[in-house]
């Protein structure tokens, strides 16, 4: 049975950072762009804690959860993962330089009026969203 056929599928916790009108991307190594976050480890309370930890550890920003924006399923390679987005806002000041983690090839503070062209249509409805909200 592939994991398309299983009957439980991973959840990823998402998080819309927006500055500046422009979103925080990071590049996977599947050449897509995509939203920080992750799966929930075993140790968190709530999807809301792993976003905070995702935040921290793939590109060193302290993060609030400001609230659920979205939910969708993304076939990626050979599974189905539900991805679950949050809008976040930033503890403190923007750093003139983002550090990303060794899961990412890259970081992209992307204009949210031109989205990279290798972004999910999901993230995309995501960002929309939140930006919505932000204005």
């Amino acid at each position: 049975m592939s994991s398309l056929e299983s009957p439980r599928w991973p959840v990823s916790v998402k998080g819309v950072l927006i500055h500046d009108n422009a979103v925080l991307l990071l590049a996977n190594d599947r050449d897509e762009w995509e939203l920080p976050g992750g799966r929930i480890d075993a140790d968190d309370a709530t999807p809301q804690e792993t976003l905070v930890r995702e935040f921290d550890e793939e590109v060193g920003l302290a993060v609030s959860i400001a609230g659920i924006i979205d939910s969708w399923i993304f076939d990626v390679a050979d599974k189905r993962v539900l991805i679950v987005t949050y809008r976040c806002d930033l503890i403190g000041e923007w750093p003139g330089h983002i550090d990303f983690s060794e899961e990412h090839v890259g970081v992209l503070l992307a204009p949210i009026d031109s989205l990279p062209s290798n972004l999910p249509q999901g993230y995309r409805r995501s960002i929309d969203v939140a930006a919505s909200a932000v204005h």
